[in-house]
């Protein structure tokens, strides 16, 4: 018994010695988790880079993850639209739940019609009354940032400091990402875009563009031939110069709208293509996509 109880005693403190393991939904939310937590944390993904978050289903050995989860880091605004059933499932529903972009000062879907009263009826808002893509805005990350920061900070104060010098430093190379984002679009010629799929709301609306979005709900992976012509017919009469395909969703409909409407099929990235991609990465990327289709 008592060298039983020395073995457990031993497990236990190894256990706690070791990094505090984190299930997040998507990679950006990962990557997050990573710049603040280092080699403190383990960071599991549900939604592999490169598929749809909108349509994935979970396995067993990722219901498994969020058994053994310290913290999970979910998006929420209805990103992850399986999670309240699968959440309630869960031996440990004690377990701390952040759902980031329900915690931001978005302003309600009202006033952003209010802001932008020019928004065309070809514009793309069937993800619910807010759009999830939150993570897109720079400025809304960094909010997303100080959440993550707070929670680990709760969940293990001991190195609370180490996790806020990160988190500053992070938050630094954030704002210069949003730096380079209004010096780069501010002063473009062309203000409007088509994206396949209405993932860049927050994102043109911070940094003064209009996005037009071929998809209009969370759930469509291929646009009904009304919607293709509807598109055309908006791309011709705004002089839009490109249309953005992501590799989560098929590009047939982009190119078909691209050859009819005379223009070209640029990409943009909303969740990285494999783990571990760069969050400042993807997003300079998707930053030099655009500039060089809206010049």
């Amino acid at each position: 018994m008592g060298a039983l109880l020395a073995g457990l005693v031993w497990s236990s403190a190894t256990q706690a010695a070791g990094p505090v393991e984190i299930t997040a939904s998507i990679l950006p939310l990962g990557d997050f988790v990573r710049q603040i937590g280092g080699e403190r944390v383990h960071v599991t993904l549900l939604v592999p880079p490169g598929q749809n978050p909108h349509v994935f289903s979970l396995r067993p050995s990722q219901v498994a993850a969020l058994q053994r989860s310290r913290l999970i880091v979910l998006n929420g605004l209805g990103l992850e639209y399986w999670a309240d059933q699968v959440l309630a499932s869960l031996d440990n529903r004690r377990t701390p739940v952040l759902r980031l972009g329900e915690r931001l000062h978005l302003p309600p879907p009202e006033a952003q019609a209010e802001e932008h009263p020019d928004s065309s009826e070809e514009e793309g808002h069937g993800h619910g009354p807010v759009n999830p893509h939150v993570w897109l805005d720079p400025v809304l990350a960094a909010d997303m940032v100080r959440q993550i920061r707070d929670s680990l900070s709760g969940l293990d104060p001991a190195h609370s400091a180490e996790y806020s010098d990160r988190a500053d430093r992070y938050l630094a190379e954030l704002a210069t990402l949003d730096t380079e984002f209004r010096s780069t679009l501010g002063n473009l010629p062309q203000r409007t875009f088509i994206a396949f799929h209405a993932g860049y709301e927050h994102l043109a609306a911070r940094y003064g563009l209009k996005q037009l979005a071929v998809l209009q709900g969370p759930g469509d992976v291929e646009p009904s031939p009304a919607r293709v012509a509807e598109i055309i017919r908006a791309a011709r009469r705004l002089g839009v110069r490109a249309i953005f395909a992501e590799p989560q969703f098929p590009e047939r409909a982009a190119r078909l709208i691209a050859e009819e409407a005379g223009i070209r099929v640029a990409r943009l990235d909303p969740t990285g293509r494999r783990e571990p991609d760069s969050y400042l990465d993807l997003m300079r990327e998707n930053l030099r996509q655009l500039a060089e289709a809206l010049r």
